[in-house]
């Protein structure tokens, strides 16, 4: 949603400050995804199996997830209706860690190649858009759920050398909690 269509209708002031410039913002989703590729191949198939809290969703689904969310974001870039069911970034197949590897990079390498014109406008399910505004979206939703692999990861697999992410999740309008 637009939280400022919201405030409007509304009747309330509301201002939503981007932060960080396109390219920042692209170069998260590059880093996002590269810490994925880390994560993914440390975790065990009984962990991949293991569902979120308080959802039917797998941790293997939840970075399948993540790895759409760049595909979809790619998709707009070149174009395409940023549409409600894209937002929800649902995969048609589930991948296996080992196939989703060389598929972030491929994305990556995209993302990596990207030109952005920060006016561009993008039609989307909650009108037009800067693309601006539609990156940020994605690369805060990416970063949200990569904060849940890792606290997952840290609290039930705490062996595991996890990557630090902070430096990924600041400036960006991330909930405050990890888990709604």
């Amino acid at each position: 949603m637009d939280l400022a269509q919201v405030a409007q209708l509304l009747g309330l002031s509301y201002e939503s400050e981007i932060v960080l410039s396109p390219s920042e913002l692209l170069t998260r989703l590059v880093q996002i995804n590269e810490t994925l590729t880390k994560i993914g191949p440390r975790l065990t198939n009984e962990f991949l199996r293991v569902k979120l809290p308080g959802r039917e969703r797998t941790v293997l689904g939840l970075i399948n997830h993540i790895s759409e969310i760049s595909s979809v974001l790619i998709e707009v870039l070149r174009g395409e209706v940023f549409t409600a069911s894209k937002a929800d970034a649902e995969p048609q197949t589930e991948l296996v860690i080992a196939e989703l590897i060389p598929i972030l990079l491929a994305r990556n390498e995209v993302l990596k190649s990207v030109h952005i014109d920060p006016d561009r406008m993008a039609d989307t399910y909650f009108g037009d858009q800067s693309l601006h505004t539609v990156i940020n979206r994605t690369v805060w939703h990416s970063a949200q759920h990569l904060r849940q692999l890792v606290d997952l990861c840290q609290t039930q697999q705490a062996q595991l050398e996890i990557p630090e992410i902070s430096h990924l999740l600041q400036d960006l309008p991330l909930p405050q909690k990890v888990w709604d």
